[in-house]
């Protein structure tokens, strides 16, 4: 049957059917298994049919499909997995195409309860060709689990093992040249299950690894991976564990608590998608104690002290940001990165903090380009002489108060910059330290003046697609014991009256207060918050957090009031005192422990027994949730989103302690 596109692509559909019965020729199908999609135009897309044996297929059984999926042309439906494969080349819009099936020797690694070969640089062809193979974790066919089992190694990986299934290839060019990497790919199969009896598989070293890398670069050959993401093969070899994933007990422990936590109307496999998608925006003053780059003599002031002398901390950009991703690969989930003004890079040029710009940015921003990551941004309003007094945006010195004002709108510019190059919106939150060591006489002029200023800043409308300001309260601070102009009643104020998000931070309160029990009330009067989660200890508020109570009410708060998408989550703490690494390491994974339970709670049982009055069992089930089995949960979390699982990853973030590495 002839179709609008037959003509136009005449050469593309028989190569597509050549593929097609070669598969079946090289019996790397059996049946009507596998599947093959071919991205022709932005927006047009050649696949296979279900239920159709690939070596009967033929060019009046092809299916053509746009990228939301509708059927375009064609006597049949597509393939099951045509969900699967949009979000293929959603995710990855520099793949062409894409070739599903089960070649004997890859499937017999993918039966394997052993290491991940394929995973390993062995032959310098599929290195090139290849890169990695990823071991993406079993899940039943044509069901959403097994999309969101890709999804942590799509950004890394052009190749996946699919655990007791087949293979999955996907490259930049044309469906022949997928076929050529899938038989690369199955040749060195074959060539391992044959040499694995003797034991004796040597890999290519470290330094053939660069050398290959250098021959790709001369070749203008691409890495594997979403372009950008893999900055060499080490790079991505290393992202690539060499056992397979999860192993067979974590699987067991994980399907019996799946098990239980059923029996009590909680859906695991949607608490975890739900976890994937929530953003923890890592902050990265713990890097180097809050030192920045702005080179000045000003140590740190405003109400900012840094403890401890734990030694290697970040000298620049490039330090910290290779800080940030050793700890990156340690933590689940989606990510940001949280920024400072002060972590501008001039190239070695004073610019005062009124003049700075985007393009001091711009290493920030390549960099969480190439991540897939988004940025969020602060002023920084302390460690500066224009600070000295203890005063910025509501100083009375005019001059000073401008200065501080031209900041402000400085930042909201970077944080716009940086919500647009990204894709992801920019946070850019105001915290000032001004405030008296000892009781002041008048208390409302300076509040009026950080009013006035605070409206000043916000006159410029920026799109809130790439940006949302939000305001930062505080209880009191190191010199401002007695009064802070900034208070959580006059940022509450300001942010109802302006639309503006509420930033509350978990040590800027009494320590009998807990910002959780403020999310349901503010909730009501603003649209979104910013939370700022640190652990207070007595008057320090920026200790690493820890999996205690007061984060678990955090957590808890948020999903109980369907608030995911209202609250944005960001770390501040900076402990000098520990491994800088491994410090970013806990907090991130005990935020997500949190946010993990919170969402395991047996919640519609819980709402029932409170609608009914019958806080009997509210409290019995409450009491019975803190002993669910939540443990084997994070560690099938962990290993299946391709991260160490707990007591595996200390060792790691240890070795990238700078005196090591130097």
């Amino acid at each position: 049957m002839a179709t609008k596109f037959s003509e136009k692509y005449a050469d593309e559909i028989k190569a597509f059917v050549r593929a097609c019965r070669v598969l079946s020729e090289k019996c790397y199908v059996a049946g009507t298994g596998g599947n093959l999609a071919w991205r022709l135009e932005s927006d047009l897309i050649l696949i296979t049919p279900t239920q159709v044996p690939k070596g009967d297929i033929g060019e009046d059984d092809l299916v053509w499909i746009d990228t939301a999926g509708k059927v375009l042309a064609g006597k049949r439906k597509p393939t099951g997995e045509t969900p699967m494969y949009l979000e293929f080349f959603r995710e990855r819009p520099d793949v062409v195409s894409v070739m599903h099936c089960h070649p004997a020797a890859v499937c017999a690694f993918a039966a394997s309860d052993g290491e991940n070969w394929l995973a390993r640089p062995v032959f310098p062809e599929a290195v090139i060709e290849a890169g990695p193979v990823a071991n993406v974790p079993y899940a039943e066919p044509l069901t959403e689990r097994l999309a969101e089992n890709f999804r942590p190694f799509l950004p890394t990986h052009n190749a996946f093992l699919m655990e007791n299934h087949g293979l999955v290839v996907m490259t930049p060019r044309g469906i022949d040249w997928t076929l050529n990497v899938t038989d690369l790919i199955e040749a060195t199969a074959r060539s391992l299950l044959a040499a694995l009896p003797a034991r004796r598989v040597k890999e290519i070293s470290p330094a053939e690894l660069d050398n290959l890398n250098r021959t790709m670069q001369t070749r203008n050959l691409l890495l594997p991976g979403k372009p950008g993401v893999n900055q060499s093969l080490k790079d991505a070899f290393s992202r690539t564990p060499k056992s397979s994933s999860p192993d067979t007990r974590i699987q067991k422990m994980f399907r019996l608590a799946e098990e239980q936590f059923a029996e009590l109307g909680v859906d695991v496999e949607k608490a975890l998608a739900l976890l994937d998608d929530i953003p923890v925006s890592i902050h990265c003053w713990q890097g180097d104690d809050v030192g920045g780059f702005e080179q000045t003599d000003t140590g740190l002031t405003g109400g900012i002290q840094a403890t401890g002398n734990y030694p290697g901390r970040a000298r620049n950009g490039e330090e910290l940001r290779a800080d940030m991703e050793q700890a990156f690969a340690l933590i689940p989930g989606r990510k940001k990165a949280n920024i400072h003004a002060i972590y501008a890079e001039t190239g070695g040029r004073i610019v005062g903090r009124d003049e700075l710009a985007p393009e001091h940015f711009s290493g920030w921003i390549d960099w969480a380009k190439r991540l897939g990551i988004g940025l969020d941004f602060n002023g920084s309003f302390f460690s500066h002489p224009h600070a000295a007094d203890g005063f910025t945006l509501s100083h009375q010195n005019d001059d000073i108060r401008k200065f501080w004002i031209a900041h402000a709108k400085a930042s909201r510019k970077i944080g716009a910059a940086m919500g647009r190059a990204t894709g992801s919106v920019c946070v850019n939150n105001v915290w000032i330290p001004d405030g008296y060591k000892d009781t002041p006489f008048d208390r409302s002029a300076p509040r009026e003046r950080l009013r006035d200023a605070l409206d000043e800043i916000f006159s410029e409308e920026i799109s809130s697609r790439y940006l949302k300001d939000a305001v930062e309260s505080k209880l009191f601070g190191i010199g401002s014991e007695s009064y802070v102009v900034g208070s959580h009643e006059f940022y509450l104020g300001y942010a109802v009256k302006h639309n503006k998000l509420l930033c509350l931070d978990a040590g800027h309160f009494h320590p009998t207060e807990s910002i959780a029990d403020k999310i349901s009330s503010t909730l009501l009067w603003v649209d979104e918050l910013l939370l700022h989660v640190s652990r207070g200890v007595r008057w320090d508020s920026d200790h690493v957090i820890t999996l205690n109570d007061d984060l678990l009410a955090i957590a808890r708060e948020i999903v109980r009031c369907n608030a995911i998408d209202r609250v944005h989550i960001g770390l501040d703490f900076f402990d000098a005192s520990i491994n800088r690494i491994a410090a970013w390491v806990i907090g991130s994974r005990n935020m997500r422990k949190a946010l993990l339970q919170a969402l395991l709670e047996p919640a519609a049982r819980l709402r029932w027994a409170e609608e009914e009055g019958d806080y009997t069992s509210r409290l019995a089930w409450l009491e019975e949730d803190k002993s669910l089995p939540f443990g084997a949960v994070w560690d099938y979390y962990c290993v299946s989103r391709n991260v160490p699982r707990d007591g595996e990853w200390l060792a790691t973030a240890r070795k990238a302690e700078r005196g090591d590495s130097a």
